[in-house]
């Protein structure tokens, strides 16, 4: 599990179910637009890797509930030290999700992955079958 105090945290409210939302974090095509492009499985023990703008990111799933959780091995291939990155989500009263995302332990400048993760998370989400809009 993460720990939070070394971590960097983001919760958002987005205007779709939680199913729709999990589709955008679970499908390859969806979360390219959203995440960064690459394989992508949900399956836990798998890895796939992800193109963080040019930087390779080898993931392992740990977890997963389908349109609940979903808890990811996270390494730059150049190196890096190895983390965890969470996706949490709750259906909100209005039919919505809040999805709460932790990526620690963060040893680089964070206040450098604080800003990287704030705009990768606030950026909207859009699919062909459902449209997202992130409430900030």
């Amino acid at each position: 599990m993460i720990d939070e105090a070394n971590a960097v945290v983001v919760e958002t409210d987005i205007e779709a179910p939680p199913e729709r939302v999990w589709r955008a974090l679970s499908e390859a095509d969806l979360s390219a637009a959203w995440l960064a492009p690459g394989e992508m499985s949900t399956e836990p023990g798998d890895r796939f890797t992800l193109d963080d703008d040019g930087r390779r990111i080898d993931c392992e799933v740990l977890e997963a509930e389908p349109a609940r959780r979903l808890r990811l091995g996270w390494r730059d291939s150049g190196g890096g030290v190895a983390s965890e990155v969470s996706f949490v989500l709750t259906p909100t009263p209005a039919g919505g999700t809040h999805l709460r995302v932790v990526h620690g332990p963060m040893v680089v400048s964070l206040a450098s992955a604080r800003l990287r993760a704030v705009s990768r998370f606030h950026r909207p989400i859009s699919c062909s079958v459902a449209s997202f809009r992130m409430a900030a």
